[in-house]
């Protein structure tokens, strides 16, 4: 009784030009009644009438799926119907593949699922496992069609099903998914593009990665983005041509490094492994009345700042931890190694998508991102004592001088290094 008065109010409001009342009430309606034909049925009509093919054929599918067999099979002509009329209007038919199943993947994905399920004319479906340790970074149910089961048989034939017009790769598959990366790499048909978020691996360093380099699978690719910094001769053992490779600046998910509500705390932060010059840091920091602590997973081989305010605590499994800590530092930094010039820094382009001022030293891909006393600043590693004079300029600048600072440094990922570009990048390749 209660679904049928919510179905005809919905009607009502439809047929008053009211869309999102009617929406909301067939969905509540759905909610109650999760086997209510009538309700998704009009629903579906109602995001038609508004250009949403992609979304229409999302909840017919939903209604299949969950609906009385025996009711479905009575309404199967006007199913039909409308998801013939949902289907002329979609453009693209795009399968994600992310199963890296790391971090950085799963931020990815985030930022892909959002951009690519809100197109009107694109259907997105998925195909990437359900782990625990990630259920908080999983896309919205509502941004994509279907979620495609990740063994290699039923995948694969989900895909020759749906007849998709692109495959999307996402970094390279962990160990257990390779074969069904293989598999799916292989399928013809669709056009395939694959994101690598990282450098180039070397030999032994990713099982899939080997895989691919020794069958040259990528040979199969229309498009292979890489990072500004990585070569294309490093990416030719994959099999994909030189002019397939299109370069992209490393980027993060400044959603989720936002900046944090809250005053800044009293305490200055380092953080990763890879030519960090820790050593330096340290001695920068003696006679500093100051909290450091540093996220590593090097042991540290000098001594402690003075008055034991360091702590130290392992980077690996402790990214989201991480991610707080970096937004209620009073500031970050990253201090490498001398003579060395690192490519990307992870580390620092959170800290700034966050809002954070940097101090670290001058690398010709740093300079990029780093502009020195506007959002951050640089020190010489070959100029004694410089390190420990930043750190005491930036402790002693005023609270709106450093807010502004950190905010210019936000402005700067959003604008050059948001995984949104990069997104957008991949929309462009497939049009």
């Amino acid at each position: 009784m209660v679904c049928r008065q919510l179905n005809n109010a919905g009607m009502k409001a439809f047929a008053a030009g009211d869309r999102l009342k009617a929406e909301l009430l067939f969905i509540k309606a759905i909610a109650i009644d999760g086997n209510n034909i009538s309700a998704y049925i009009n629903l579906a009509r109602g995001y038609l009438s508004n250009k949403g093919s992609d979304r229409a054929l999302a909840i017919l599918n939903e209604m299949r799926k969950k609906c009385n067999p025996v009711q479905l099979a009575r309404a199967a002509t006007d199913i039909r119907r409308l998801e013939a009329l949902a289907s002329s209007g979609i453009k693209k038919r795009i399968l994600l593949v992310s199963m890296g199943n790391t971090f950085e993947s799963r931020l990815f994905t985030l930022a892909f699922t959002d951009f690519f399920g809100r197109g009107k004319e694109v259907v997105l479906d998925i195909a990437m496992p359900e782990l625990n340790c990630f259920s908080r970074w999983e896309p919205a149910g509502v941004l994509y069609r279907q979620r495609l089961p990740i063994d290699q048989a039923n995948c694969i034939n989900g895909v020759i099903k749906n007849k998709y017009d692109a495959i999307v790769f996402i970094d390279f598959p962990e160990a257990r998914a390779s074969d069904l990366f293989c598999g799916l790499l292989s399928v013809k048909g669709p056009r395939k593009i694959f994101v690598n978020l990282h450098l180039a691996y070397g030999r032994g360093e990713s099982e899939g990665a080997d895989l691919v380099a020794c069958k040259k699978l990528f040979s199969r690719l229309d498009t292979m983005f890489i990072l500004d910094n990585d070569t294309f001769a490093a990416n030719r053992k994959y099999g994909v041509p030189a002019g397939k490779m299109r370069k992209y600046r490393f980027s993060v998910n400044t959603e989720y490094y936002a900046p944090l509500k809250g005053r800044s705390r009293s305490y200055l932060i380092s953080a990763g492994n890879a030519a960090r010059d820790y050593g330096a840091l340290l001695t920068a920091m003696c006679g500093i009345d100051v909290r450091l602590k540093i996220y590593t997973d090097l042991e540290l081989e000098t001594g402690r700042p003075d008055g034991g305010k360091l702590s130290v605590h392992p980077l690996r499994g402790n990214l989201e931890r991480l991610k707080e800590e970096l937004g209620g530092a009073f500031a970050v930094v990253i201090p490498f190694k001398a003579r060395l010039n690192p490519g990307v820094n992870s580390i620092l382009t959170m800290a700034m998508s966050l809002g954070k001022v940097v101090i670290t030293n001058k690398t010709n891909v740093l300079r990029k991102l780093v502009k020195d006393g506007v959002n951050g600043f640089f020190y010489d590693e070959n100029l004694s004592g410089d390190l420990r004079k930043k750190i005491r300029h930036v402790l002693r600048m005023k609270k709106a001088f450093r807010e502004a600072a950190g905010a210019r440094a936000r402005e700067t990922v959003l604008a050059g290094a948001d995984y949104r570009h990069v997104v957008k990048k991949v929309y462009a390749a497939l049009r």
